[in-house]
């Protein structure tokens, strides 16, 4: 899992204070006992103090245990049992110099995660 700072331009860029969204890379790995079909996919983005971050102008939320979670970003995906490479995108703005946590969840399941330190 990849995270990258992107400016308004979607040029990346090192210096996550000149951001302006944030891209998760990742792949799902091809696996013949999951279902085949379309696939909700959500990203969860932790920033250095800790909370979630969401889109500015709607609340995005998915089951997982039991509960409802909020999300920074969700994609459809159509999943073959096959290997796909997916980015899903975060936008946002006053991101902080630090660690940035990655969550990510499929069919009510958490399927990876991942760190990276902006300085």
């Amino acid at each position: 899992i990849r995270v990258i700072a992107l400016n308004a331009k979607s040029n990346e860029v090192k210096n996550i204070k000149k951001a302006k969204r944030l891209r998760v890379d990742f792949e799902l790995t091809a696996n013949e006992l999951a279902e085949p079909g379309e696939k909700s996919i959500y990203v969860c983005i932790t920033n250095p103090e800790g909370y979630i971050i969401s889109p500015p102008d709607e609340l995005i939320e998915f089951e997982y245990e039991g509960s409802m979670l909020p999300a920074s970003a969700v994609r459809k995906v159509d999943y073959e049992n096959e290997m796909v490479a997916v980015s899903i995108f975060c936008d946002g703005d006053n991101f902080d110099k630090g660690t940035y946590n990655v969550d990510i969840y499929i069919d009510g399941r958490h399927c990876g995660s991942g760190a990276k330190n902006f300085d």
